[in-house]
């Protein structure tokens, strides 16, 4: 009877470091998503106004040209993989992700006024597959707006 007791303890521990550390790599996938999501927003936070148009590089150091990582604004809302190259020289813990197709996705939308661009929403989106339900998709999303200095 001790036996069974101990024995039923035993794999209910085990069963609970298991979840922990499941658990753990799934927060650290969130604090990777968010860092290099934060890094992007940033980048696009530090262009002037008018730059902040699709196909423009994120900054003028990651314009692709002599090696350098070739990070831009993308011109159309369709997922792209964010395995390349490019972008884990950018971001270099993306490649803690690669396994799991981690994907982004921007959407930039410019507001009118006057007959000039007067604010710019920018929506990117990172999604990639769970690290607790393989085959599940977890995602996140993060919005700048800008609005034209008068």
């Amino acid at each position: 009877m001790a036996v069974s007791v101990m024995g039923l303890l035993a794999l209910v521990n085990f069963a609970a470091l298991s979840m922990c550390r499941t658990a753990s790599y799934r927060i650290y996938d969130r604090g990777v998503v968010h860092d290099f999501m934060a890094h992007y927003v940033e980048q696009i936070k530090s262009l002037p106004f008018d730059e902040v148009v699709a196909n423009h590089p994120i900054n003028g150091l990651y314009d692709g040209e002599g090696g350098v990582p070739d990070i831009r604004i993308p011109a159309s809302t369709n997922w792209f993989a964010l395995t390349s190259a490019s972008y884990q020289a950018f971001h270099p813990d993306l490649v803690w992700l690669s396994r799991r197709s981690p994907e982004a996705r921007v959407t930039l939308t410019t507001t009118i006024l006057g007959g000039l661009p007067h604010t710019k929403q920018f929506s990117l989106e990172v999604r990639w597959i769970s690290q607790l339900s393989p085959g599940k998709l977890e995602s996140r999303r993060l919005d700048l707006v800008r609005v034209r200095d008068l």
